[in-house]
Formats: structure tokens, sequence, C-alpha cells
């Protein structure tokens, strides 16, 4: 229990920390990557490790004068390429930030658009919610890192945009090869001035994935930080379960862990939903 006290003090330290914004004017001539300096792993096109709505994802580096880094690359179909792939580009391009997927540039080959991104050696966090080897401390930490991410989206400092991400998801919690978390998947977010007087996107798009949506957001149309703060705490109790918020069994096949975690809590067996093999490490 101490460790875990302690883990939580840094999240509120963590929390109050200024975070500094970088003007993104400055960046956008250094963005566009030269097709040659582009390599694919393995044969082209040949190597793609996530199935995403609106491109495919492949492993690759970059070339430099000083040597290779490696990268994600992101193909966009071309039915989809606005306006959510840009939003994909814009968002990290404005946003800097440590728990934000940093964005390493563009490019094209022929009719088709490339976006380079950071690589995220250890894919998402989803793959590791049911893995006993995945500690309780290294899941507080990557909240942490979640919770960090998401504050600065919805900081809402002089001149700048706040953004709602719409789809917070453990599969758009991307890993890198220490763990730090970072925030993905921007294609359904909405940003919008931080001098407009209004708190509140009106919107009555449902475009939140299942299991992670804001109750009330079904019966009002106003999106506002909120609502990214229930698909937060959905992802804190996957964590904590060990199960995706959208849980399959042959009893309940579409059973969404929000249920799941209001049967338990109406039967006065909330602690049987903790996931088994991180218990003992609370517990500790």
């Amino acid at each position: 229990m101490a460790s875990t006290r302690m883990v939580i003090s840094r999240i509120h330290e963590e929390l109050m920390k200024p975070h500094r914004r970088e003007d993104p004017e400055k960046r956008k001539d250094t963005l566009e990557i030269s097709l040659e300096d582009i390599r694919f792993y393995g044969e082209t096109f040949g190597n793609c490790n996530i199935n995403k709505d609106l491109g495919m994802v492949y492993n690759g580096e970059v070339q430099y004068e000083n040597g290779c880094k490696a990268v994600d690359i992101k193909r966009l179909r071309r039915s989809g390429l606005e306006p959510g792939i840009w939003r994909e580009f814009e968002i990290p391009f404005k946003h800097r930030h440590e728990n934000i997927i940093g964005l390493v540039g563009y490019f094209k080959k022929m009719d088709e658009k490339f976006i380079v991104y950071e690589h995220a050696s250890n894919q998402s966090l989803d793959l590791y919610l049911n893995d006993a080897d995945f500690s309780w401390t290294k899941r507080l930490k990557i909240c942490v890192d979640i919770a960090n991410g998401l504050d600065f989206l919805h900081r809402c400092d002089v001149g700048q945009e706040v953004v709602i991400h719409r789809d917070m998801k453990s599969s758009n919690i991307l890993l890198t090869d220490d763990w730090k978390a970072k925030i993905s998947g921007f294609e359904v977010s909405l940003a919008f001035p931080t001098n407009q007087e209004i708190s509140y996107v009106v919107n009555p798009l449902n475009q939140c994935s299942p299991g992670y949506l804001y109750p009330l957001y079904k019966d009002n149309p106003y999106l506002t930080k909120e609502c990214d703060i229930y698909s937060f705490g959905v992802i804190l109790f996957e964590v904590l379960c060990g199960k995706s918020a959208c849980h399959w069994n042959r009893t309940h096949p579409t059973q969404h862990l929000d249920r799941l975690v209001k049967d338990h809590h109406r039967e006065g067996s909330l602690e049987d939903i903790v996931f088994d093999g991180i218990k003992k490490q609370i517990i500790d």
C-alpha cells in the first residue's frame, strides 16, 4: 500500500507542473521528409503492424546525416484524407508533449501520403491488460503518463487550443521502449480556441468507441472535456481489471466493462473484478 500511496502522490505532483507549448509555426518547414530518406522494414508495405480506420501503420526508419531513427509510418487511405487525417497531423504538430505521440514528419509517394510518427516499440496498452508480467507499478506509471497527456490537451493556456480527444481508449495509448505512454489516435478529435466563452462543443455524432462513451452524451450532445475524462476512467478500470472495456465472453458477448463494474458493486463483490495477476502487488 505504501508504494501505491507514493505513486498517487507523484500523480498530484506531475499534474501540478506547468507545461510548455512550442510555437508550431517555427517547425512547419522542417517536417517534409524526402522519400529517399525513408526505409520500410522488410518489403515495402510488407510489415504492417496496426490496422486503423484511416490507414495502415508500418515500421520503418528515417535516414539522417548522423544516423537513423526508428519510426512508425502511417499510410493514409485516399478515401479518408479529410478531415480526420488532417487532425492526425495537425494536433501532434501543434501540441508537443512527452505524453503525446511525437510527429516526425510526412512524405508523399506518387499520389499517396504518409505521416511519420515516433516509434512505439511496445505497441499499445490494450495488448498488456491481461499480462501478469505487466506489474502494478508499471500500470500506475502509465496511468500517470496518460493523465499528464490528457491534462495537457485540456489545459487552457492563453492563445492555445483546447483539444477534446473523443476516442480515448487503451488501443490509442502507445508505449515506447522505456514504457512511456503516448496518447495517439486523433482522427475524430476536436479543437477550439481558449478565447471562446464556452467550454463545450455541440456535436450530435457519437465518435467514441463502444464501452468508453460518456453515458450522459447519449441524451445530451454537448461535447466537453468531461467526456474524455470519463473515457480515461474506463481505461483506469481496464488497467485494474485486466479486461478490455468491451469484454467478450460466451454469456455476455458484448458486455461492457462499466456494466460489469456496476453489477459487482451491486452484489458487493468489487474485489472480484481486480486482475488476479496484480492483486498481491496491490496488497503489498
